[in-house]
């Protein structure tokens, strides 16, 4: 099965909390067997609003 079938929606970035937040989103990459960073990424990056990426659009990687 495909581990992106299995995955839950990746919560709204809490900018108020990040920290929980990555714990939360760690947590379900576990119960969806996400393991490669790639694939983690991608996830997160998606999860994360347009004032967020524009805050950090220098430090993503370049595809």
């Amino acid at each position: 099965m495909n581990a992106a079938a299995n995955i839950q929606k990746t919560p709204p970035f809490w900018k108020e909390c990040f920290k929980l937040w990555l714990i939360k989103v760690g947590s379900i990459f576990s119960i969806a067997g996400i393991t490669r960073d790639g694939t983690k990424y991608n996830y997160i990056v998606g999860s994360l609003d347009s004032s967020i990426l524009q805050f950090i659009s220098d430090k993503l990687k370049r595809n």
